[in-house]
């Protein structure tokens, strides 16, 4: 049996025996999920679970909850084969406005942003939305779409893409998590530069 065929039974809705699947099926199956473009959900929970969070699923628009707060996952999955750019502690916001911008300050969620290389976790970093650097890069972005915040809105105006990266919250984050040395040295190609930095230097400290 192939990932193909597993994909094809269970769409069908034919009873499969889990039991007696292969190993290398099992594997190839989460080698698929974890790297899927067009789903994040697998990398999320990976976050969530590291970071000691419960996975929230269509509640109040956030990912996760622990003590008494809400978190927030960005995450960024590079393929090798294809490197667009660099790893560069990025995330992003799609369709956001104002309103939403409100609605997360009066929560100040947890931001949790992840970095993987072919479905492997590299790092996670851990800040408040109202982190200065942070808040300042969404206000900006806000403020440059829509105008200030009194402004009137447009009916159905999103702001289809507001991003962030590791330069907008190094001052306020806390790593709290980064991928083995060995495999940080192969990857470093892929990870910008000053990123790099921070990961290696803070790696003695976190194991």
């Amino acid at each position: 049996m192939t990932v193909e065929d597993l994909f094809h039974q269970y769409s069908l809705g034919k009873t499969i025996d889990y039991k007696s699947l292969d190993e290398n099926i099992i594997k190839q199956l989460v080698d698929t999920i974890m790297n899927d473009k067009n789903s994040s959900t697998a990398r999320e929970l990976a976050i969530l679970k590291e970071a000691n969070y419960k996975h929230l699923e269509g509640k109040l628009n956030y990912d996760g909850f622990n003590d008494n707060e809400f978190a927030e996952v960005k995450l960024r999955n590079l393929d090798t084969a294809n490197p667009r750019s660099k790893l560069n502690g990025e995330g992003n916001y799609t369709d956001y406005t104002w309103e939403r911008f409100k609605h997360h300050s009066e929560d100040n969620p947890t931001m949790l942003v992840g970095g993987f290389i072919n479905g492997r976790m590299i790092y996670i970093f851990k800040f408040k939305y109202l982190s200065k650097g942070f808040l300042n890069r969404i206000t900006e972005r806000l403020t440059s779409f829509f105008g200030d915040i009194t402004s009137v809105r447009k009916p159905n105006t999103f702001l289809r893409s507001l991003g962030f990266n590791y330069s907008h919250y190094k001052d306020d984050a806390e790593l709290i998590y980064v991928a083995p040395k060995e495999v940080l040295e192969n990857n470093k190609q892929y990870i910008n530069k000053e990123l790099y930095k921070r990961l290696i230097g803070e790696l003695a400290e976190l194991v």
